[in-house]
């Protein structure tokens, strides 16, 4: 049986694009079959949302916290003298995200694998989390790991490694995580990405649908770097218009396939019926006129 994966690409402030491509998703049910799901950075939030299956929160979220919460500027310290290890902006606004709207428990129970892409600093290398499992402060650990962009936010240490944003692919990052899905046994996945330029690492035993912005959306400074709460709007609304854009013909084509189907078995059915009907009204003029063989021999 088709196994469907999504995977949501990191991109900051243009995750908003990815809840809006959710609307749509939800709107042609679509979000029903998802069995697998793997984000990296931004797209490990919007992961968990999605997972949390609560659209209004997902977008109050864009809407109305990220904006004020994200890039809030650490106060200066004598323990922060490093700035590439510990970043200019503080997580603080992250975390009161995750334990203000994210309930971890149905991340932790989910019965959908979860993975995050996070790069080891000192490996040099991806390493996709599974959050399922795992206690809330392991997942909030990893959440901080797959979105630590290096210089803006501090390195997160999980267990004896420093870990930054998954998506750096100087240091081997994968900011699109499908091979997760992949080795999931996905055979089709629906890839979400905010950036046109995003190599899809193909697998010949999967079909990906990739969904990326019709329009641009900003480079890093005016894109990922921008949380204002119009660019979230703005943002999730392309997101929506795109999706609606590609699943409408789908689902007009495969309407119309059902309606052909359907009336090909009803004329079906019918011509088996007229059949039967015949076979019926044959059998009864031959049983008269063997009656009225039977009465003029008897006669």
């Amino acid at each position: 049986m088709s196994k469907f994966g999504l995977s949501l690409g990191g991109g900051g402030g243009l995750g908003s694009y990815q809840i809006g491509v959710w609307r749509a998703l939800k709107e042609y049910e679509i979000d029903k079959r998802i069995e697998a799901i793997s984000g990296t950075s931004v797209g490990i939030l919007n992961a968990c949302l999605i997972a949390q299956n609560d659209y209004e929160i997902a977008e109050y979220i864009w809407k109305n916290e990220i904006e004020n919460n994200i890039l809030s500027k650490k106060k200066p310290s004598m323990k922060n003298n490093y700035i590439s290890s510990n970043g200019i902006f503080s997580r603080g606004g992250l975390l009161e995200i995750i334990d203000k709207y994210l309930n971890l428990d149905i991340i932790a129970d989910y019965p959908c694998p979860i993975y995050a892409a996070a790069v080891n600093l000192k490996t040099i290398d991806v390493v996709y989390f599974k959050l399922n499992g795992k206690s809330h402060s392991q997942i909030k650990e990893i959440m901080m790991a797959s979105s630590a962009i290096p210089i803006i936010f501090g390195r997160q240490k999980i267990e004896d490694a420093d870990y930054v944003d998954g998506g750096v692919e100087i240091l081997n990052g994968d900011n699109l995580p499908l091979k997760p899905l992949y080795d999931e046994g996905c055979s089709q996945i629906i890839a979400i990405s905010m950036y046109k330029e995003t190599i899809i690492e193909k697998d010949e035993k999967c079909k990906v649908y990739e969904i990326i912005p019709s329009k641009d959306l900003g480079d890093f400074r005016t894109g990922a770097m921008d949380f204002s709460l119009k660019g979230a709007r703005m943002r999730l609304e392309e997101g929506y218009k795109d999706t609606i854009k590609i699943l409408k013909p789908i689902f007009r084509m495969g309407k119309t396939q059902a309606e052909s189907l359907y009336l090909n078995k009803k004329l079906y059915k019918e011509e088996i019926k007229n059949e039967i009907n015949k076979k019926v009204l044959k059998d009864k003029l031959n049983k008269a006129i063997n009656d009225l063989k039977i009465n003029e021999d008897n006669s």
